[in-house]
């Protein structure tokens, strides 16, 4: 690493995805919050229909970070 260089973890790059996440959902008026929920919902769903568990996972997490902001 070069002197004064910033280096970020996965954990930053992790922290700074979440913050661009929270920020993008923070810009939603609560009709379009609601329909991104609703999307976020039936995404999950249709993943848990085909037996795609990580990815229907990955989406709950995402609509329990929203809900958790709100």
């Amino acid at each position: 690493i070069m002197e004064g260089a910033y280096n970020t973890t996965t954990a930053d790059r992790r922290y700074f995805k979440v913050a661009e996440t929270q920020a993008q959902y923070e810009k939603l008026s609560p009709t379009e919050l609601g329909k991104k929920i609703k999307a976020l919902e039936k995404k999950m769903y249709e993943h848990a229909h085909r037996l795609e568990f990580e990815e229907a996972a990955k989406i709950r997490d995402e609509l329990q970070k929203i809900q958790s902001w709100i």
